[in-house]
Order: structure tokens, then C-alpha cells, then sequence
């Protein structure tokens, strides 16, 4: 007896209806509640298409394509530059928070230079004296940061590479760690 029918017929019990003759009781099986029509997202369905989707949504936003750093050559180096996670992230890890809470006291600066794969920048705080100077590299290849900070003739020196100074001779003469 087709699924219907058994409303028409006054049966109580979903499942349970009479026969036409009405001699013998059927009990006839009730389609699923959760059986959706073709193409329709079920809540199961819908759970498993969260568990595929977000994990690959986070896949590839964590593999999109790093800020080309490379453009900020010839700018200066304001707040959005030391802004960038490239910049922002190493320095946190690398400097002390007093350090690093200075560099907006850095105020006259010049324009990033571009020395073969490394980003070179100067701050100075203006009318320091003794001089107070933030020498900034960033390697574009891997990604390394290198800070020197200055005061009169003093400097302290980081590196995200375990503070070690592999620059080349052109990068050191540029921050002042090689005499000419």
C-alpha cells in the first residue's frame, strides 16, 4: 500500500494500517525523516561538507603567497612597513619589549635601500645625543632580520639568526659594522 494511504485510513500508529478488505493489518515501513530529496543538503550532509571545506579553506590561506617585501625598496619605513607580520613577527620574538616599543621613537628616517637580496633601513632619534640609530636588514630569501641599535659609538646587536652577522661586505659597510 503506497505511503499516504494509511493517513486516509485513520490508523494512530505510524506504520500500522488496515487493509483495503480490511481482514488483515499490514504493517508497512515509514520513509526516514532524514532522507532528504535528491540535491537537497541533508544536516549530515552538511556536517561533512564543514569538515572538508574548513579544513581545506585553512590549508590554502596558510599556503597563499607571502608579501613581496622586495616592493618597499626606495620607501620609507613608517608604521605599515614595521607593520608587515614579516617585519613585526621576528622583531617581537627577537627584542626585548622596551626595544621594541623604541622603534616608534626612531623618527627620522631614510629610505629603504635595496643591497642585492637585502632590505637596509636607518632610524634616528632626532636630536639624541649621544646619537641613538636603529640599523635594520631583512634577508628577502630567508627571511632573516638583523637589528643593530646605537648609541654614540655603543651598539647591540640581534639576529634572527642566533645573533650571528653573515651579511655581505656591502651590507655591513651600509649599517656600519665594516670600516670602508
Amino acid at each position: 500500500m503506497p505511503f499516504g494511504i494509511e493517513r486516509l485510513l485513520g490508523v494512530r500508529r505510524p506504520g500500522a494500517a488496515l487493509s483495503a478488505r480490511g481482514a488483515s493489518i499490514r504493517i508497512s515501513r515509514a520513509p526516514r525523516g532524514n532522507k532528504a530529496a535528491p540535491g537537497r543538503r541533508t544536516p549530515r550532509r552538511r556536517s561533512i561538507l564543514k569538515l572538508l571545506i574548513i579544513p581545506l579553506s585553512l590549508i590554502v590561506l596558510s599556503q597563499a603567497p607571502a608579501q613581496n617585501m622586495s616592493r618597499w625598496a626606495g620607501k620609507y619605513p613608517d608604521e605599515k612597513f614595521f607593520n608587515q607580520p614579516a617585519i613585526r613577527t621576528p622583531l617581537r620574538r627577537l627584542l626585548t619589549k622596551k626595544d621594541y616599543d623604541s622603534i616608534t621613537n626612531y623618527n627620522l628616517m631614510i629610505p629603504i635601500k635595496r643591497i642585492g637580496d637585502y632590505l637596509v633601513t636607518y632610524a634616528t632619534v632626532k636630536y639624541s645625543d649621544p646619537s641613538e640609530t636603529m640599523s635594520l636588514v631583512y634577508n628577502l630569501k630567508d627571511k632573516s632580520i638583523y637589528v643593530i641599535f646605537w648609541e654614540g659609538e655603543k651598539h647591540r646587536k640581534f639576529s634572527t639568526k642566533n645573533n650571528e652577522f653573515n651579511l655581505p661586505d656591502e651590507v655591513l659597510k651600509e649599517i656600519g659594522l665594516k670600516e670602508e
